[in-house]
């Protein structure tokens, strides 16, 4: 009985550990400039559009799927904009009461991390 229990535990943590999402350059906000846009699907009409580029990388989060980064990322209302450098958050961009950011992306774009 104790052999059967080890194994059905063994076999639980493995399973576990194979399911869950593990780490990719794709989004380690420690590398390089990160602009990170934490929404909800309940405001997804206030998104910003981002074009691609070489200098910067770009992530999405949403709230609702991700509610964990909300009070990781002190998020207090969406859609909030976080710009990271290494890591290390350099700008942010908070949208007002009425869920909307109303500040260009050429300014946010300005305030980019050399």
């Amino acid at each position: 009985m104790k052999t059967f229990l080890v194994i059905t535990l063994a076999f639980l943590v493995g399973i576990i550990w194979v399911t869950q999402p593990k780490p990719t350059e794709e989004v380690n906000f420690k590398k390089g400039i990160w602009v990170v846009q934490y929404n909800a699907s309940f405001n997804k009409n206030n998104n910003y559009k981002w074009k691609k580029s070489t200098l910067i990388k770009y992530h999405y989060i949403d709230l609702d799927k991700y509610p964990e980064f909300k009070k990781a990322s002190r998020i207090s209302t969406v859609p909030t904009i976080v710009i990271y450098k290494n890591g290390i958050e350099t700008k942010r961009f908070e949208s007002d009461l009425s869920m909307k950011l109303k500040v260009p992306q050429s300014e946010i774009l300005k305030s980019l991390p050399k």
